[in-house]
């Protein structure tokens, strides 16, 4: 692996590994908002090495320190895969925060198809009890767009906009 490549999988799961964390502060907020145990969204990840005891018979400190490590490990290979996808996407110094946003949100739907509707219905089926939409919409806003629109900061530091491209 070059350079140049290492130093773009290290920034994409660093770009990742925030967006998971604005994630899961999301989700933990909501699941308060509800009135559901804050402690849910995490049980939920948790879930995924524990299985369904996970959500009650494990302890909330287990709970709480597996599902926030695989929480963070899979938001940082995420950020890795969208940094491989983004890296083969046009860099053309006039991209756009809507393009680039739009893209964003369309992965976190990604996302959430893939992890709840095929993943989950096949193996973890307790994922369908929480609202689905609001569950795509959570990982398309607090997940995808935080990250797409790091990277449209990131290409225009490393590329910034002349008069010419401005208008």
């Amino acid at each position: 692996m070059g350079d140049d490549a290492r130093k773009a999988a290290l920034e994409g799961a660093g770009y990742g590994l925030v967006a998971g964390m604005i994630f899961a502060l999301v989700q933990i907020t909501a699941a308060s908002v509800v009135g559901d145990d804050p402690q849910l969204p995490l049980r939920m990840s948790a879930s995924v090495v524990l299985g369904h005891d996970a959500l009650e018979g494990t302890s909330i400190g287990t709970a709480t320190l597996i599902g926030l490590t695989l929480h963070l490990a899979l938001s940082g290979l995420f950020g890795l895969i969208y940094s491989l996808i983004d890296g083969h996407r046009p860099h053309e110094p006039e991209r756009s925060w809507a393009r680039e946003g739009g893209f964003g949100l369309l992965y976190g739907l990604t996302l959430w198809l893939v992890n709840f509707q095929i993943v989950g219905r096949l193996t973890h089926p307790w994922f369908l009890l929480v609202p689905q939409f609001g569950q795509a919409a959570v990982h398309a806003v607090f997940f995808g767009l935080p990250l797409a629109l790091m990277y449209v900061q990131r290409e225009r530091r490393a590329r910034p906009l002349t008069l010419a491209h401005a208008a």
